[in-house]
């Protein structure tokens, strides 16, 4: 992920979240307000880039790019 991207999300991702971003293009984080910080319901953001069906690469690569979905099947679990 292109790092001047991350700025624009800073303001909602905690430093956890915003190092997910950077490296994988997609995070979790926990659903918050300028008040509250709700523990019980996550945001989870994904890259629909891999998902993109003019995405040259994932015709040559069908693995799962960047672990996404895997990533995404521990964080349901």
């Amino acid at each position: 992920m292109i790092p001047f991207l991350a700025d624009y999300f800073k303001v909602w991702l905690d430093e956890d979240a915003m190092k997910e971003f950077i490296v994988n293009g997609f995070y979790t984080a926990k659903f918050q307000t300028n008040e509250k910080v709700y523990d019980k319901v996550n945001v989870i953001a994904i890259n629909t880039e891999a998902c993109y069906n003019a995405n040259y690469y994932l015709m040559s690569n069908r693995q799962d790019p960047g672990g996404q979905l895997q990533w995404l099947e521990e964080k349901l679990l």
